[in-house]
């Protein structure tokens, strides 16, 4: 309890501090895959229909507000693309869009009105990243029955090397991002294993817990990185120490019931957000102590993959799909 005359220490929590409805760009449904890219000038948003569909994206700018082509553009209409994510690598706009077993891979041009493909990949899964560094050159890392594979390219003209297989265990969920200049993977086997590898360094940590649908953020200034992850039913958290004995630390649960976890990292805070037993959309930030900061954003419910949390325009956003079709909510941090 604080003593009289002592200024109590200010607690700092998570808030919405501004809304944004796109109501001229229609979803194809509500059951959407969404993926998230900041750009110079804010975001592009690309989506496509879980039970398959014609890829489509559109962007908006830093304020949040809609620009370009304000119904949004269709970007591929020839497949029923069930995934997909994006990036941005060697400042191109890069976008994976996945059709049964296939991966296709497209550089995009700036206002989504062209693109050129750079190949078609056997798997299932790509990475939240679909493109990452690895020293000198780009890869691509993309998952399935047959294992997991990397594939680089190099050059202004993106000239591919030939594809390096990183597993031939079959794998149930897999994504990655960028670690400095190195690729960092996370897969989840049907045997239940949890793997982490920085593909450049050859380091790789494993352990006995299954990480279906996880997602990691890196901080590379603290030689840190968060992994979220569902396993039987629950979001859980493991924090990764890069040049640990084991680069997979800690496993700590943070909500019981739960599902469809995200992670973000803003310069300063790591974010997490999942849905929880009542399928409201669940976000915050990790404090100082380790401990998740979050509030329920009551009334936002969207299906397991129709959200993404995303850092753009100096701000970290939640852009989900609901019964008023695309929108999203900018977070602030604010003392109380």
């Amino acid at each position: 309890m604080d003593e009289i005359g002592d200024d109590p220490v200010p607690r700092l929590v998570p808030v919405v501090c501004d809304t944004r409805s796109w109501s001229t760009v229609t979803p194809d449904d509500k059951d959407l895959d969404l993926a998230v890219v900041g750009t110079r000038t804010g975001a592009s948003i690309f989506s496509v229909a879980k039970a398959g569909g014609a890829l489509r994206g559109f962007q908006v700018d830093g304020r949040g507000e809609v620009v370009g082509d304000r119904a949004g553009t269709t970007l591929r209409a020839d497949a029923q693309y069930t995934s997909v994510s994006a990036t941005l690598a060697a400042e191109r706009l890069v976008v994976a869009a996945v059709a049964d077993d296939k991966v296709t891979l497209d550089l995009v041009s700036d206002n989504l009105a062209a693109h050129h493909e750079l190949g078609r990949f056997e798997g299932t899964f790509v990475g939240d990243m679909p493109v990452l560094p690895a020293r000198d050159a780009r890869v691509a890392i993309v998952g399935g029955a047959l294992g997991v594979t990397a594939t680089g390219f190099a050059g202004l003209f993106w000239n591919q090397s030939p594809t390096e297989t990183l597993t031939k265990d079959a794998v149930v969920s897999m994504t990655a991002t960028a670690y400095r200049d190195d690729a960092m993977i996370a897969w989840s086997t049907d045997a239940r294993q949890c793997h982490l590898q920085r593909l450049s360094s050859r380091q790789e940590s494993v352990r006995n817990f299954g990480c279906e649908g996880a997602r990691i953020a890196a901080d590379a200034r603290s030689n840190s990185g968060t992994l979220v992850y569902e396993d039987q039913g629950n979001v859980m958290r493991t924090d990764i120490r890069v040049g640990g004995e084991s680069e997979l630390a800690n496993r700590v649960q943070l909500a019981e019931l739960a599902s469809s976890p995200r992670v973000a990292f803003d310069g300063q805070r790591t974010w997490i957000s999942y849905l929880n037993v009542h399928g409201d959309l669940v976000v915050g930030f990790v404090d100082e102590h380790g401990t998740l900061i979050s509030r329920a954003l009551e009334g936002t419910r969207p299906q397991p993959d129709a959200y993404e949390l995303a850092f753009f325009a100096d701000a970290m956003w939640v852009v989900s799909v609901g019964e008023l079709g695309f929108g999203g909510q900018r977070m602030c941090v604010v003392a109380q």
